[in-house]
């Protein structure tokens, strides 16, 4: 740290300099982490093809992106959530939708 009494501007930068470290580590550790199709596809040791064949995998059926849509990212919470059903389940919602909401999901 740098004396104020020596060098008042030189402190008041020190300060601002720290701040902006603290600042950038609390946006990191409060951002929520995101995920996209391909760490999808590496979590349940797929392919992303078998994610597009099988869209039960992905959150929402693949649309509805909540964190990007150019890569296509959830947030990892979303997706925890969506892993808790079981695929049995998501599959028969999946077989259970109109041709639309199904082409609708995948133009998503």
């Amino acid at each position: 740290m740098i004396d104020a009494h020596e060098n008042l501007a030189e402190a008041v930068n020190d300060i601002a300099r720290a701040s902006i470290r603290q600042d950038q580590t609390l946006r990191f550790l409060l951002t929520e982490y995101t995920i996209t199709l391909a760490g999808i596809a590496r979590r349940q040791n797929v392919s992303r093809t078998q994610l597009y064949r099988e869209p039960w995998r992905v959150p929402n059926f693949g649309g509805n992106p909540d964190a990007s849509t150019s890569p296509k990212e959830w947030y990892l919470s979303t997706y925890m959530a969506w892993i808790q059903t079981p695929e049995e389940e998501r599959r028969k919602q999946w077989d259970a939708m109109p041709f639309k909401a199904k082409k609708k999901a995948r133009a998503a």
